[in-house]
């Protein structure tokens, strides 16, 4: 049964509102006796958003009463909400430093015209590839805004120091990052501001199953990045005083003329800021962060006004913030400088950077060159009709130039990452059956029976009986000789059309 909205934002709000109205409640006319509880942001329109004009919302029933009134709502509960005017039009309060809950990270994914085009199947296939699915995914007249909602909300306090904020930004931050390896993320947007809101017209997908606690995206967070991250507060002194305009990236990026700005893009205001964040940090005058970056400005094909420059400067002096964060000199760097670059270089001494000579100048290949290859060969045998390939180790090794032990190496790992699906078959006609994931899983969303939550059953039941690969180490090898496609279809037609027969396991 197609879930409704009220389910839908009651799942988001983890009861940080009010079930009814403190007044005027057409469920209670009394006033309830609720805790206190906390507020959200809601907006009829875009241009209305922009102009601030919002509404705040401290109850589930005043939110639910027009289910298509608001277009954009902020999914995380505030401490308060309130107005700057009498006559209640613009709002106040929803800042990061009034936050009172942490339900979701989001994801705002935007098409940009002349892009690959993609839909709503695509993220799910890369969200099972990460192994943390999406709650909810909404349509938006640009892209998508996928929702990986919390089990449970994080509550922002301040007996931790407020520490959970920063905590949950690196999460977010490691999450755009992941989907921005396919998918053009904005990686510039608010991390707990203002997102589209579930409509009648705008829901493409949503499982209340799928939520995952917070220790557990901490845990996969830890994993993503190539840098140390304790999240402490703890500082250490030092004999010889730190500054950021020291570090390699500053000068890297100073160094750079062709940066534009452009939405969705680590841009050239995005790098104006950063730089005027860094000169602060390294406790830099006023005037002097203003010569640097005026010089860089004017260096610029399309500088801003200098008006718009000394803005910036004044808002990054303002004592606000306190420094030029990684998550932003990283990505931006990588979108204007090298794609290549790794914290190592950027923050560290660029002069004893180890890196790999050329594959054409090396004898040796490295098992992520030879996966690589391996990935794109099986792409190009293997369909959505046809996802499962029949061949042979011997053929494979051939094609590629893999020595058999490392391809047996290569087949065994990916499998046990969840990335191929492989059968066996010993004997005369023995040898290989092998389908990549995403192909397979492909050819199930194109079944026109098959709904979306079957879908997920049918790809882990695939996933299951799945043997693990252990080629055998004595001669005669048993895949020297092709394998009949009978037994394949059949195989393959049974383990699509079953689903897991583990009770009350979720994915």
């Amino acid at each position: 049964m197609k879930p409704t909205l009220e389910t839908i934002e009651a799942t988001i709000l983890h009861s940080g509102l009010r079930n009814n109205k403190f007044k005027n409640s057409h469920t209670h006319p009394q006033p309830p006796i609720e805790a206190t509880k906390g507020a959200i942001f809601t907006w009829r329109s875009k241009p209305k958003m922009t102009l601030g004009q919002g509404v705040v919302i401290t109850s589930l029933e005043a939110l639910i009463q027009s289910p298509d009134e608001y277009t954009h709502w902020t999914p995380n509960v505030y401490c308060y909400g309130t107005y700057t005017d009498k006559v209640h039009h613009i709002t106040q309060g929803h800042t990061e430093s009034n936050l009172k809950q942490i339900n979701a990270f989001t994801v705002d994914i935007d098409i940009a015209p002349g892009t690959e085009p993609f839909n709503s199947n695509d993220l799910l296939l890369e969200s099972l590839t990460l192994g943390l699915m999406p709650t909810l995914i909404l349509k938006t007249t640009r892209g998508y805004q996928m929702f990986f909602i919390l089990s449970e909300p994080a509550y922002v306090t301040s007996h931790s120091n407020f520490r959970v904020v920063a905590v949950a930004k690196k999460i977010s931050q490691s999450l755009r990052q992941y989907f921005a390896q396919n998918f053009p993320v904005d990686m510039t947007c608010n991390h707990f501001g203002i997102t589209r809101i579930p409509r009648t017209d705008n829901v493409e997908f949503f499982d209340s199953n799928y939520q995952y606690p917070f220790s557990k995206w901490l845990a996969w967070s830890l994993k993503q990045t190539d840098e140390p991250c304790h999240f402490k507060t703890n500082t250490v002194r030092r004999r010889h005083p730190h500054r950021q305009v020291d570090e390699p990236w500053f000068s890297l990026l100073l160094n750079q003329s062709d940066i534009l700005g452009a939405k969705g893009l680590y841009g050239r205001n995005n790098a104006i800021f950063t730089l005027a964040l860094a000169c602060y940090a390294s406790e830099l005058s006023h005037d002097s962060c203003f010569d640097i970056l005026n010089r860089f400005n004017l260096r610029l094909h399309l500088p801003i006004s200098t008006n718009e420059l000394k803005k910036t400067i004044r808002s990054a002096y303002s004592g606000t913030y306190q420094a030029a964060s990684r998550a932003f000199v990283i990505p931006l760097l990588q979108q204007w400088v090298s794609s290549t670059l790794t914290a190592k270089e950027l923050f560290g001494n660029p002069n004893w950077v180890k890196t790999k000579q050329p594959r054409a100048s090396r004898k040796n290949s490295f098992l992520s060159e030879w996966k690589a290859d391996f990935t794109a060969f099986l792409m190009r045998k293997t369909s959505t009709k046809t996802p499962f390939l029949q061949t042979t180790q011997a053929c494979i090794s051939d094609a590629l130039s893999i020595p058999s032990r490392s391809l047996a190496k290569l087949l065994r790992l990916m499998q046990a990452a969840g990335e191929i699906v492989l059968h066996t078959r010993r004997g005369r006609n023995g040898g290989l059956s092998i389908a990549h994931r995403s192909v397979l899983a492909l050819s199930v969303i194109q079944d026109k029976q098959a709904t979306a939550k079957d879908f997920f059953y049918r790809v882990v039941a695939i996933l299951a009986e799945a043997p693990v690969y252990r080629p055998r180490r004595y001669a005669p090898s048993p895949f020297r000789h092709a394998s009949r496609s009978t037994h394949l279809r059949g195989h393959t037609s049974s383990a699509l059309g079953r689903a897991p027969t583990v009770a009350g396991n979720r994915h």
